[in-house]
């Protein structure tokens, strides 16, 4: 196995969910068994790393990350992680409905997508480009008076 700066993997792999150490193992299969494991369970930023401390890549714990296409509740889109702007069944949908928000928008916020539990899928960033601070700043300059 390689690690992600594409050296061999020294052994033994320890497997990491939540902020802990779960388990190591000398053996790869054993180790993406127990790391595909504590994804399903809901382990957040499951990973692999090796005797040096560097992740080991793998496709298939990659795509176990990935938030599901259409979980039960859908996904919703949320205006400064508070308001609820909009809802959308698929992540593709909250995606698009996301950004057209986030584009159209005037007032300086932030974008996200939540899960229905409440949980954060993924923030949405402008198209243009521009960062929160920028928006802000522009806005300021069109609609406040500015001081003398």
């Amino acid at each position: 196995m390689k690690n992600c700066l594409g050296d061999e993997a020294a052994l033994p792999y320890y497997i990491w969910a939540n902020g802990d150490c779960d388990a190591k193992s000398e053996d790869w299969v054993e180790a993406k068994a127990i790391c595909l494991t504590l994804i399903a369970a809901g382990g957040k930023s499951a990973h692999i790393v090796d005797a040096d401390g560097v992740e080991v890549p793998d496709d298939e714990i990659d795509a176990a990350k990935q938030p599901p296409e259409s979980p039960p509740g859908g996904y919703f889109i949320m205006m400064d992680y508070e308001t609820s702007a909009d809802h959308r069944n698929t992540l593709t949908e909250a995606r698009q409905r996301g950004q057209e928000l986030c584009d159209s928008e005037p007032v300086p916020c932030s974008w996200s997508i939540h899960d229905a539990a409440g949980e954060l899928v993924e923030g949405i960033t402008r198209t243009d480009g521009r960062t929160l601070g920028q928006v802000m700043q522009a806005f300021n300059t069109q609609h406040l008076k500015q001081p003398r």
